[in-house]
This record gives structure tokens, sequence and C-alpha cells, in this order.
């Protein structure tokens, strides 16, 4: 049974690396920057461990595989999830709110669900690859990257839901806002260009996809959002996508953001 994590008016965990600590948008930064070298640790990881596949008999060296994989992501999913929520508090301190805040019981890592993602992600890539003809070190390489962007998103998720869950269940919190890395991929440049997340909104989870090192920074007071809001993508969306819709604004968008 998970252990409800409680509010704290300490300082807790290590201190998220670079910047100005006393802008909110400097300290999510911090955030994001600190879970993409944490994501860093775990491709170098999940690498080490494919690396030793005996690719002779992939179906029977798997599940040893397999259950080293999920060993290495589980403890890194507890790591996203603690310093997510010590980067939440530290955001709600910096907003002036002192008060304690309702507890969560924090995400739980699901070795079922994450073992489906790894069998699909690794030994059915590396057997596909190989029965399309390619060569042993090149079908592997394929492999590992794709079992890494998928390692990676199962630990960044854990920290992503801590933010989503208490920005959800805590009064004082009005939403949240997505942070990308500087030059960030056409479809999270889309979702970062929609602004502020309210918790009244109904459609409000995180989405991301392998690979994605985007993360969400929590909003305290009515205006702090315009602390975190990138205005300028949500004026290149509706510039860019004037006369479209659904799925056609996405390729417009997408062939603009390629380009640029």
């Amino acid at each position: 049974m998970s252990t409800p994590i409680r509010a704290s008016n300490a300082r807790s965990g290590p201190p998220v690396p670079g910047g100005d600590l006393g802008n909110p948008r400097a300290l999510a930064a911090s955030h994001r920057t600190a879970q993409a070298l944490l994501a860093a640790v775990v491709t170098r990881d999940i690498l080490s461990v494919w690396e030793t596949m005996p690719t002779a008999d992939v179906r029977t060296a798997w599940p040893v595989i397999r259950m080293a994989l999920l060993g290495v992501l589980e403890s890194r999913f507890a790591a996203s999830v603690f310093a997510s929520v010590s980067y939440y508090d530290e955001a709600r301190r910096l907003a002036g709110i002192f008060e304690a805040r309702p507890g969560i019981v924090p995400p739980v890592f699901d070795p079922a669900f994450v073992s489906g993602v790894l069998d699909s992600t690794g030994p059915y890539t590396l057997l596909g690859n190989l029965k399309q003809g390619r060569q042993l070190r090149d079908a592997m390489n394929r492999a590992g990257i794709r079992l890494a962007g998928a390692g990676q998103k199962s630990v960044l998720d854990g920290g992503r839901a801590a933010i989503y869950a208490l920005a959800k269940t805590d009064p004082a919190a009005v939403g949240w806002a997505r942070i990308t890395r500087a030059k960030p991929c056409a479809f999270c440049a889309m979702l970062a260009s929609r602004g502020a997340v309210y918790k009244t909104e109904k459609s409000a989870r995180f989405l991301a996809h392998d690979h994605c090192m985007c993360t969400p920074a929590p909003f305290f007071k009515p205006g702090g959002a315009a602390k975190l809001v990138n205005s300028s993508l949500a004026e290149e969306w509706q510039r860019v996508t004037k006369g479209y819709s659904g799925k056609e604004a996405f390729r417009a968008w997408r062939r603009y953001w390629d380009n640029k």
C-alpha cells in the first residue's frame, strides 16, 4: 500500500540546478532540466542492460533482461516522483503559499503495464528488424532506441502524474502549464501553444510521447499562469493554422514547425 505524500514547509530533496530560482519560469525550467538528466541516466542504464542480450536466443533470454530493466525503471520512477513533489512544494512557496497542502497517494509503478511496454519495444523491434533483413548491430541499435524512449516515458510519467495529482487536490492550485525544452517537437509545441490548463477543464491530462522531456508546472494565483506560459507560441499557432481545423491544422503546423 502506498503511503500518502504529506505537505512539508521545509525544502525536501536536493536543490534543482541552475537559473534564478526566485522566478517561477526559471524554477520550472530547472525542474524540467533535472528530469531530462534523469531520463539520460535511464537511457544509459537501459542500453547497458540491453547490450547484455544474448542475441542467439532472444526469446529465452528476454525474461531475465526484462526483470533487470524493471528494477532499473522502478527505482528511477521513485526518484522522478520525489523530485517532482519537491519541485511542487518549492513552486508553492515561491507563490507565497505556506499553509499545509493536502497529502496525496503517490503514483505507483505498474510492473505489469511496463513489462508490456518493454516487450513491444525491445525484443519485438529487434526480431522485426532482423526479419526485415537488417544487420544484427543495426537491429540492436534501433531496438535500443525504442526501448530507451519507452523506458524514459515510464519513469518521467511518475513525476508528471505526481504534479498533476498535487495540483488537482490542492485548493491553492489554479492549474498547470506545459514546460518544453528549447526546441520541442511539433506535437509538444502545439500542446504548449494552448497555454494554461485549468483544473476545471475536463481534458486536463498531460500528454507525453516516448523521448518526451516536457513537464507540467503548477501555478497558484490568478495571473500566475502568465509567469509560465509562452504566449508567442499561441500567437504562432493562430497565425499558422488560420483557415484549418482538426488534423489539417496540425499538418499545417507540423510543416511550419519542421521547416522552422
